[in-house]
């Protein structure tokens, strides 16, 4: 059961999309420009990501439509 933050988004998912591309919080801080103690707040679901931001997430991440889904929509948006 994974946690949730700020409308419904699914913080560990992310997490794991990161790391799983070896990716640091400083690198995706970086990526976003804004300080890691931002990002991390982010990652954790603390504050929300912007909708530019969730652009670059998915473009820097690679994910598909279903994972933005499942971690910023917790698999809520009508998908064709």
């Amino acid at each position: 059961n994974d946690e949730k933050g700020v409308r419904g988004m699914k913080p560990r998912a992310l997490k794991s999309a990161r790391t799983e591309l070896g990716y640091t919080q400083a690198y995706m801080a970086n990526v976003l420009g804004m300080c890691v103690d931002s990002y991390s707040k982010k990652e954790r679901g603390k504050t929300a990501f912007s909708d530019e931001e969730k652009l670059l997430l998915v473009r820097t991440l690679n994910l598909s439509i279903q994972q933005f889904n499942k971690i910023f929509y917790n698999g809520e948006l009508p998908v064709a």
